[in-house]
C-alpha cells in the first residue's frame, strides 16, 4: 500500500465521514472502522469515487465489545497496515437506559471511552513502528461546566459506578449526563496517555502525539439516533441547514463538513506535528486552548487509566504501556509471519497455519514440563490440546492435507527456523507473551478466512478455531498478570 493509513472510528457518517473524506483528498488511505458494514461500504464508495480506488477501505469494529476490538486490532496486524494515525471519533448517546455492552458496561462509557482506550493500546506498537504518528480523540465542549451547552455538569464519583450506569448513582440513569461524563473521560485519557508515553520514553523526537478535539454542536451527526422520530427529523433534516448559516457567527455550531475538515487538520497539518497533549475546541475556531479545570486532574486521570486497564483486561502482551514487565523489544508475530503466509496460495494458507498449530502444541507441552504449579501445568496442557484440535479440524477439510503440507514445508524451509528464533533464548514469561500475541493474531486470521469462504462447513470450522485460539490467549494473558 503506497498511501499512509489513517483509521477513523465511526467514519461512515457525520463528522467521521467528512474527516475521512478530507484525509483521502490529502492523499491518505482511510480505513473506516464501524459496526455498520453496509454504511461503511457506502462511505468507501463515495470516497473512492472522488479520490481513487486506493483512498479508502472499511473494516468491522464494534467498540462495545472488547473481544471485537481485539479482533479488529489483530486484523490490522494481519494486514500489516502502515498506520500513521488513529482518529477516535465514534460516539453515541442514549435517552433511555442504562443499555449494557456485551461485557456488561454501560454502553455510552463502553463505546465512547473504554473501547477506544483498548483500541489505542492495542495499536500503539503499530503506530510507533510507523512514526511519526498521531492519535486524535474526539471529545466535546460539554465536558466543561464553564461552557453554556445546555447539558448537565460532569459528575463522576466511583469509577465502577460510572462503568455500570454512566453516572454517579447505581439506581439512576441520565443519558445526557452519561455522555458528558464520557467526554470528560476522553480528555483524562488524552492527557494520561501522553504522560505515560513520555514516561515510557516512547515520544522521542515526536514519535507519537496525542491531542483532543471538540467539534462543537454538529446537527445531523449520529448522536440523535436514540431520539424520538420528530426530534430526529429536526436534528437530521432541519438543523444542518441552519448550522451552515449560524456557524459564521457562532463557532460552537458547525456543519459536519466544516468540523470534519478541522478534525482532519489535526492529522495532516505539518504545523501541528510537534504539538501534543493539547485540546482544540470549536469555540476558538480549533486553535489550542485550555479544557476544563477538572480535565487536568492527574489523580483522577490515573485512576481512570488503572480502572480501564482492569475493566478491559489489558494484558502485558497487548500494549507497551500495560506493564513494565512487557519489554518493547519483543518481536511482532504478525510482522514476522505475514511474509511467509503471503507466499502461499490463499486456499492452502489454513494448512500452513495448521502446521504452526502443531508446533505450538509441542511448545505448550514443553512449557508444562517446566512449570511447578499444577494448575498452570494443566492449563498449558489444555492449550496444547486446543492447538492439536485446531490443526486436526483444518486438516480434515482437505482430502490431501498431508501431501500439501509436505509441499508447503519444502517450499518454505525457513519456517522452522523463524518459528524457533521467535522463542529462543527468552525467559518463559516473554515466550508466553509472544505466544499470546500469536493466539490473538490466529483468532483474527481464522475469522478473516471465515469471512472469505462460501463453504458453510469451512466457515463453521474457521470460527470454531478462532474461539479455541482466544481461549488459549486468555490463559496466557492471565499467567502474565
Amino acid at each position: 500500500m503506497q498511501r499512509d493509513v489513517v483509521i477513523v472510528t465511526g467514519g461512515n457518517s457525520g463528522i467521521g465521514f467528512e474527516c475521512a473524506r478530507q484525509l483521502a483528498r490529502d492523499g491518505r488511505h482511510v480505513v473506516i472502522a464501524s459496526r455498520n458494514r453496509d454504511a461503511s461500504a457506502a462511505a468507501v464508495r463515495r470516497i473512492t469515487a472522488e479520490s481513487g480506488a486506493e483512498a479508502a477501505s472499511e473494516m468491522g469494529l464494534d467498540l462495545g465489545s472488547l473481544a471485537n476490538v481485539r479482533a479488529f486490532a489483530a486484523a490490522v496486524e494481519a494486514r500489516d497496515l502502515p498506520l500513521r494515525a488513529l482518529v477516535c471519533n465514534a460516539g453515541l448517546q442514549f435517552t433511555k437506559g442504562p443499555q449494557l455492552s456485551t461485557d456488561g458496561f454501560e454502553l455510552t462509557f463502553a463505546v465512547n471511552h473504554l473501547g477506544h482506550f483498548l483500541l489505542v493500546n492495542l495499536l500503539l506498537r503499530r503506530l510507533l513502528a510507523h512514526a511519526p504518528a498521531r492519535i486524535v480523540v474526539v471529545a466535546s465542549g460539554v465536558h466543561d461546566p464553564k461552557m453554556r451547552t445546555g447539558m448537565p455538569k460532569a459528575a463522576i464519583e466511583n469509577l465502577d459506578t460510572l462503568a455500570a450506569t454512566g453516572g454517579p448513582r447505581r439506581d439512576a440513569f441520565d443519558g445526557r449526563l452519561a455522555y458528558v461524563n464520557s467526554k470528560l473521560c476522553n480528555l483524562w485519557f488524552v492527557y494520561e496517555l501522553q504522560r505515560r508515553i513520555a514516561a515510557a520514553g516512547l515520544d522521542r523526537n515526536g514519535a507519537l502525539t496525542v491531542n483532543g478535539f471538540d467539534p462543537g454542536l454538529v446537527p445531523g451527526s449520529g448522536l440523535a439516533r436514540d431520539y424520538p422520530a420528530a426530534l430526529r427529523f429536526i436534528w437530521d433534516r432541519v438543523l444542518p441547514g441552519l448550522a451552515r448559516v449560524l456557524t459564521m457567527a457562532m463557532p460552537t455550531i458547525n456543519p459536519a463538513p466544516k468540523a470534519g475538515q478541522a478534525l482532519a487538520r489535526l492529522v495532516v497539518d505539518p504545523a501541528i506535528a510537534p504539538v501534543t497533549s493539547k485540546y482544540f475546541p470549536s469555540h476558538t475556531r480549533w486553535q489550542a486552548a485550555a479544557s476544563s479545570d477538572a480535565s487536568y486532574d492527574t489523580t483522577r486521570a490515573g485512576a481512570l487509566w488503572d480502572a480501564s486497564t482492569r475493566m478491559s483486561r489489558l494484558a502485558a502482551t497487548e500494549s507497551p504501556l500495560a506493564s513494565a514487565a512487557q519489554p518493547a523489544e519483543l518481536p511482532n508475530v504478525g510482522a514476522v509471519l505475514a511474509p511467509i503466509l503471503q507466499r502461499v496460495r490463499a486456499e492452502h494458507q489454513p494448512l500452513l497455519i495448521a502446521l504452526a498449530e502443531r508446533r505450538a502444541a509441542d511448545r505448550y507441552r514443553g512449557w508444562a514440563a517446566e512449570v511447578t504449579d499444577a494448575l498452570r501445568r494443566n492449563e498449558l496442557v489444555a492449550c496444547a490440546t486446543r492447538e492439536e484440535d485446531i490443526a486436526a479440524r483444518i486438516e480434515a477439510l482437505y482430502p490431501d492435507a498431508a501431501a500439501i503440507q509436505r509441499e508447503l514445508m519444502e517450499a518454505n524451509p525457513d519456517l522452522e527456523e523463524i518459528n524457533r528464533t521467535l522463542f529462543a533464548d527468552r525467559p518463559l514469561p516473554h515466550q508466553f507473551a509472544i505466544q499470546a500475541q500469536g493466539e490473538r493474531l490466529g483468532a483474527a486470521t481464522w475469522r478473516a478466512f471465515a469471512h472469505r469462504t462460501e463453504a458453510p462447513i469451512a466457515r463453521e470450522t474457521f470460527l470454531a478455531c478462532a474461539e479455541l485460539e482466544e481461549q488459549s490467549a486468555v490463559v496466557l494473558e492471565a499467567m502474565l498478570l
